[in-house]
């Protein structure tokens, strides 16, 4: 299925990329050629869900700087970049957060708790990895989605002794998984899967293999424990 709708994807990226198109026209496209049946990876949710409420954020809450933002993070994206815009869009969220901070700082204590519904909730800068991966596997094949699942097998995997320790690598305690930022983590996230495909190539059964793999990691944690 996400074979048969990446021409679509693709072509809606670009030409949101190509300045053809809104953010919001954009999420339209992204609701109606991403079908709920090929992507249902995230959180045990539909990806698909995930990705439009995030866009959804990023339209009402965010405004013209995530329009631009975005653009810039998906212009040149592809498998050997991805670590890279994954670092700039979360820096990009992380001066949003910062500049919304600001914003209230100036607002009086007495209308302080209408401006924060008014300016709602800002996209997590550690959702960037989710997201701006998520478009890199749409537009290269080579690229990983980096959805929770990954990042749970590999905090698994490391625990038991299973894959290299990388220290500049942070832990979420509130998921029970490692945390993508910068370009670095995601590195990270290749080396891993690299050495393990080195081990067991019969693995790549298609280009969603580390989906599949690490989602069963997760699933039989027992089984990798012992």
């Amino acid at each position: 299925m996400r074979k048969e709708d990446r021409p679509h994807l693709q072509r809606s990226l670009q030409t949101f990329i190509n300045n053809q198109r809104t953010l919001t026209g954009l999420r339209n496209d992204l609701e109606y050629y991403m079908r709920k049946a090929a992507w249902d990876s995230s959180n045990k949710k539909n990806s698909r869900e995930w990705l439009l409420a995030e866009l959804t954020i990023l339209i009402k809450y965010h405004g013209a700087p995530a329009e631009t933002g975005l653009r810039q993070a998906l212009t040149d994206l592809n498998s050997r970049t991805v670590g890279e815009k994954i670092g700039f869009f979360h820096d990009f969220l992380i001066s949003e957060r910062e500049r919304i901070s600001e914003i209230l700082q100036y607002v009086p204590d007495i209308e302080k708790s209408v401006k924060k519904k008014e300016i709602g909730r800002p996209m997590a800068p550690l959702n960037s990895a989710l997201m701006i991966s998520l478009f890199a596997s749409t537009l290269d094949s080579r690229a990983y989605f980096c959805d929770i699942y990954v990042r749970r097998a590999i905090h698994i995997l490391r625990s038991a002794g299973l894959t290299p320790l990388d220290k500049r690598i942070d832990y979420d305690q509130t998921v029970g998984a490692i945390e993508i930022r910068p370009f670095a983590h995601y590195q990270y996230v290749v080396r891993v899967f690299d050495e393990i495909l080195k081990e067991v190539p019969a693995l790549r059964v298609n280009d969603a293999w580390s989906e599949i793999f690490t989602r069963w990691i997760v699933e039989n944690v027992q089984v990798i424990e012992r």
